[in-house]
């Protein structure tokens, strides 16, 4: 006599539902919440100015040839000079 003896028919779903309900619980467990270094990283909210820094202004061309790298630098820190202000 057989004492493990089983139905495939009865056996099946009842493995297939406890793999469904294993993956529906391990996937819960690891979204409850958030760590806690995710409010420490990411883009900060800031206030905008309505001043517009051109870098043509101080020097940059419109060419595609000039390397205007120098005179964009100059207006980014004309720009974080007024907002200091």
């Amino acid at each position: 006599m057989n004492v493990f003896k089983c139905n495939p028919r009865v056996l099946a779903p009842k493995a297939m539902l406890m793999g469904v309900l294993l993956v529906f619980v391990s996937f819960t467990a690891f979204a409850t919440s958030d760590p806690s270094w995710v409010d420490k990283v990411g883009a900060r909210n800031f206030k905008v100015g309505k001043a517009v820094v051109y870098a043509n202004d101080f020097g940059a061309r419109e060419d595609g040839k000039t390397i205007s790298t120098k005179a964009i630098q100059q207006a980014i820190d004309a720009c974080a000079k007024k907002r200091r202000r």
